[in-house]
């Protein structure tokens, strides 16, 4: 009886990774996909084009890792994506952005004409002129941002701001 026991104690000692220690490169567990902000910008496709990326100059603002793609509707309407990492929906939108989505690392947002201008802590890159969106481009923009590969149109219709 002593035997079978001490040799089944003995094979699983010498079944693989039984006995592996954390330092083990193979039983380690596989780190999280670290995604790029790049990545959150939509495709072009299908009537869009993206005519160029930038990283803003965020200033004193706290906001890291941004990138703004500057995109044409099919029917030809200016659009600024704005991808930020460290940064919420909620500071995106009272900066005047269209549409806004939270996004795992920060914020998502969408607006017709928008220019960089000198951000500050309070206040995230801001609109250009009064503001205020093209009025009725509101589903356009949220078409352009389910074109975002990290993400679905469930997730921009069900997570969107002000929708």
């Amino acid at each position: 009886m002593k035997r079978r026991r001490l040799l089944s104690v003995a094979a699983v000692a010498f079944v693989p990774g039984c006995l592996s220690s954390p330092d083990d490169p193979e039983d380690s567990t596989p780190e999280a996909e670290v995604k790029d902000v790049e990545s959150y910008l939509p495709e072009a496709g299908e009537g869009w084009t993206l005519a160029e990326t930038y990283e803003p100059g965020l200033g004193e603002t706290g906001l890291t890792d941004a990138v703004v793609g500057k995109y044409r509707s099919p029917d030809d309407v200016r659009y600024d994506v704005l991808v930020v990492f460290s940064g919420t929906a909620e500071q995106l939108i009272d900066a005047g952005w269209q549409i806004a989505v939270p996004i795992e690392n920060g914020a998502i947002a969408a607006s017709t004409g928008q220019e960089e201008r000198s951000p500050t802590p309070e206040h995230p890159p801001q609109p250009s002129v009064d503001g205020t969106p093209i009025p009725g481009t509101d589903d356009q923009a949220l078409e352009l941002l389910a074109r975002s590969p990290e993400l679905t149109e469930s997730e921009v219709e069900t997570n969107c701001m002000p929708c």
